[in-house]
């Protein structure tokens, strides 16, 4: 029997290994090349609703994209394209997955998203649809709905005054009694003026009275 030697033995250990670490990094390949930069969140929403179209969509996606292959076309219920073709990577992001695209005005309707992307890791497309729609926005509650009769607006009843109820101590009446009162004078000195002149005119022709004033009794 031939024996082995030392040097055989080690090389046949050192070729098993080799052999085990490639069929390990052949497992581990397919796993890096079926990684896709595949949407993962956007807005609006995929099968969301918004109230409005907003002026820029906004996509997330898995896996770094290249600056420049983003591509984003949204079309509306009529069959136009809403977006402005300037879809592109927000650079301001550092991992480079946001993908930013402005919108044209839109009405309620379903959308249509169509987007591509190229993944800067492994240089692989990818491609991709979904749908969103519009709904139009409910009116608000506090608006008046139709037929309804407008509340009417009660205005309150004046608070009673001294005025309203001809109280006899307000400025007017007051000015009133002052005038009595300047006429009632008046009669009693035109009285008092008519009494004496009565009392000069009488006094020397009736000799009860007694003499007129100055002159000497004889």
């Amino acid at each position: 029997m031939i024996r082995q030697s030392s040097h055989t033995r080690c090389f046949r250990h050192i070729h098993a290994l080799a052999i085990g670490l490639t069929c390990g990094l052949l497992l581990t390949m397919p796993v890096t090349a079926v990684a896709h930069a595949e949407l993962e969140t956007a807005s609006p929403p995929p099968d969301g609703a918004v109230t409005s179209l907003p002026p820029t969509m906004v996509l997330t996606f898995t896996e770094e994209i290249t600056p420049g292959a983003a591509s984003v076309q949204v079309t509306g219920p009529d069959g136009d394209r809403v977006d402005q073709g300037n879809a592109a990577v927000d650079l301001t992001d550092p991992e480079r997955v946001t993908v930013r695209v402005s919108l044209f005005g839109g009405g309620p309707g379903e959308y249509t998203v169509h987007w591509e992307t190229v993944s800067n890791i492994d240089g692989d497309s990818t491609a991709g649809d979904y749908v969103f729609s519009v709904s139009p926005r409910q009116a608000s509650s506090a608006e008046p709905s139709v037929g309804t009769p407008e509340a009417t607006t009660i205005a309150p009843e004046p608070t009673p005054t001294a005025e309203n109820f001809g109280n006899p101590l307000s400025v007017e009446d007051d000015s009133f009694d002052g005038q009595a009162f300047a006429i009632s004078v008046g009669a009693g000195l035109l009285a008092l003026a008519a009494i004496v002149g009565f009392w000069i005119l009488i006094r020397p022709r009736n000799p009860r009275f007694g003499p007129r004033t100055g002159r000497r009794a004889r």
